[in-house]
């Protein structure tokens, strides 16, 4: 049953977004060739490891389910042509930051008890806002949004813990 939930909201969203291309709703969105889709394996076994895997507590398979599941996203802004590689290196931090992102919902879901977890969580968030802190507003007015799908993220994973 999980299965066809994975499949169904793959084909959702897949279809919103092929139709909304098509409708002129996203203008900048341009299909990119089929070898440029390889990230969403790797945001798929994320995902998987989140929400689907039974091999242990959620406690354990949050770090790599959001890591992985959030570097595939990434890639593939890089890979369907979104961003250029050559930015790269104005957006190194988001590396370093995704996994300290990580380490915080990890805290956070675990009844903020792991203050071992807390310390490199935060020491990584740092050192990936070093990048996007040259204009400091207009990064928290582009990047909020952030804010709210961690939210999302959190509650979904103790409702599914």
């Amino acid at each position: 049953m999980k299965r066809h939930l994975v499949l169904g909201i793959l084909l959702v969203l897949f279809g919103a977004a092929l139709l909304g291309r098509n409708l002129g709703w996203l203008p900048a969105f341009a299909m990119p060739p089929l070898g440029a889709w390889w990230p969403l394996a790797v945001a798929g076994a994320g995902l998987y490891l989140l929400f689907f895997s039974q091999a242990t507590d959620v406690e354990t398979r949050v770090v790599p389910g959001l890591v992985l599941a959030a570097f595939g996203v990434f890639l593939l802004l890089f890979t369907s042509g979104r961003f250029g590689w050559g930015e790269m290196g104005r957006l190194w931090g988001v590396f370093p930051g995704v996994v300290g992102v990580a380490l915080c919902v990890r805290y956070w879901i675990g009844g903020r008890t792991e203050h071992g977890t807390l310390v490199p969580a935060l020491v990584l968030l740092g050192i990936g806002a070093v990048p996007f802190v040259r204009q400091p507003w207009h990064t928290i007015h582009v990047y909020w949004p952030v804010a709210v799908v961690l939210v999302g993220v959190g509650v979904l994973l103790t409702r599914n813990g």
